[in-house]
Parts: structure tokens; C-alpha cells; sequence
């Protein structure tokens, strides 16, 4: 006996990493639904998923279908399963529950991981965690069964929350990648190596489970250093969209331990 029947609609990162993640347990039975042929491509990572191609499939066959699509299909997608007896899933951090709710309302809710995923990397799930809501608290109580059949934690949060929580996110891992890139860009156009960063990027990282961050910051902006401030500036006279950053981010750090 399958402990979950669980159907996955979507063969992005997202998608394929749930796949790869409950079909880790044998007691969960896994589809995945792709429009695209993937099966040669991620033969090797989907050995305990089934790979489907008619949608009509995770409607009869699966008990809990999650929703891993783009935010903007996620609505109408919803409306697919109206009539399925499922529990129906969206996977999105921005997404309230009340877009599936009009469509499902009795069997609906939200398994959003938060971890920035790529195929080009595995990851532990079970250290992901998982923010979860639901149109009741039997089918809340169902979602935190499925996350435990991978030995991850989950915490419930509500649609207004996990709006404010993504928002973070994004700030945290997009637009702190976003300044590695840029970084990086920098330094190869002056012939200089950026894995030179790499143990000050590590160390910046980690020390964040030492205390919060406005107690951890450095820097010439931090310590108010404004002969080195100039002297950076000068050398960004011909990078204006870095100019303007590096003088954006050393008036708010300043700004910022001045209040504090």
C-alpha cells in the first residue's frame, strides 16, 4: 500500500525537484506531468517517477496534485480540477490560497518550499523547510503527513505572511546573487579572479547563524570610512549602474546603524 499518490504538474526545477524529493520514499507513488519529452534528459534522477503526458492522468490517479507551474497558470490550472476528488496544491510563495479556493474549495492548499532550486544541483530536502496552508485543518493535517514522508519540518503560514516571507526571499537570495554577478562582471573586465571571494562569501553566509545581521555588518560604510568610500566611487566613474548601487547601499547601511 502507497503511503501517497502524489501528482506533479509542472517539469521545471521546481517540479522536478519534488518529484525527485517524494519518490525517495518507496511509499510514496509519483507521476509527473510534462507537455515536453524529459525522459531521456532526467532518466537517471526520475527512476522512481512515472512521467505522464495527458493531464487527465494526475486527475484520477493521484489523491494530492501539486501545482509546481508559473504563478500566472496557476489560476486556470486550478480550475481543471474542480471536479477531482484530489487535494489540489499550489507551490508558489506569492500566490494566496483564495486563487485555488474558488475552484476547490473544500480540498486546497499551499506546499511552498523555500529554496532557491537548479538541476544542476541535488539538494538535502529535508532540510528545506516547507510553509504550508489549507482550506481546513484535516487537509493541513494531510499536507504535513506528505512533507514527513521526506523528514522535512513545515511551518503554516497564512497567504498575507507567506507574501511578506517570499518578499524577504527574494531580497536575500535574488538580489544578493544579482550583486555576486555584478561583482563578478566587474572583476573580469579588469582580468581579476572572482573565486578570490568565494571564502569571504562562505564565511558571510554562515556567520548568519551566529546573530542577526544588522550586528554582523562591516565595512567602510559601517565603520563611516568616507576617504574610502570617495576612493571606490572614483573607481566606479565608469560603471555607473555600480556607482550608483555601491553610493545606494553605503547610505543605507550608514543611515540604518545611525537610527539604530
Amino acid at each position: 500500500m502507497k503511503r501517497h499518490k502524489i501528482g506533479i504538474v509542472g517539469a521545471g526545477n521546481v517540479g522536478i525537484h519534488l518529484a525527485i524529493a517524494f519518490s525517495g520514499n518507496a511509499e510514496n507513488d509519483v507521476f509527473l506531468f510534462s507537455r515536453s519529452n524529459i525522459e531521456k534528459q532526467f532518466s537517471d534522477r526520475l527512476k522512481g517517477v512515472t512521467l505522464v503526458h495527458d493531464l487527465s492522468f494526475t486527475k484520477e490517479q493521484a489523491e494530492i496534485v501539486l501545482l509546481a507551474v508559473s504563478d500566472q497558470s496557476i489560476e486556470g490550472l486550478s480550475n481543471e480540477y474542480k471536479d477531482s476528488e484530489a487535494l489540489l496544491l499550489h507551490t508558489s510563495g506569492s500566490i494566496s490560497l483564495d486563487s485555488i479556493m474558488r475552484h476547490k474549495k473544500d480540498q486546497c492548499g499551499v506546499l511552498y518550499p523555500l529554496q532557491s532550486f537548479s538541476l544542476r544541483r541535488n539538494l538535502e530536502y529535508s532540510k528545506i523547510p516547507f510553509l504550508i496552508e489549507a482550506s481546513d485543518s484535516k487537509n493541513l493535517s494531510r499536507i504535513r503527513n506528505l512533507v514527513s514522508s521526506i523528514d522535512a519540518q513545515c511551518t503554516e503560514v497564512d497567504s498575507a505572511d507567506r507574501k511578506k516571507i517570499h518578499l524577504s526571499a527574494v531580497i536575500v537570495n535574488n538580489f544578493v546573487n544579482h550583486l555576486y554577478t555584478l561583482g563578478s562582471e566587474y572583476l573580469t573586465k579588469n582580468n581579476l579572479p572572482f573565486d578570490l571571494l568565494f571564502p569571504l562569501i562562505n564565511e558571510t553566509a554562515s556567520r548568519l547563524a551566529d546573530d542577526v545581521p544588522a550586528k554582523l555588518q562591516t565595512g567602510p560604510a559601517r565603520r563611516g570610512d568616507i576617504s574610502v568610500i570617495q576612493e571606490h566611487l572614483k573607481l566606479l566613474e565608469n560603471h555607473p549602474q555600480l556607482h550608483n548601487l555601491y553610493k545606494t547601499f553605503s547610505d543605507s547601511i550608514a543611515n540604518f546603524h545611525r537610527q539604530s
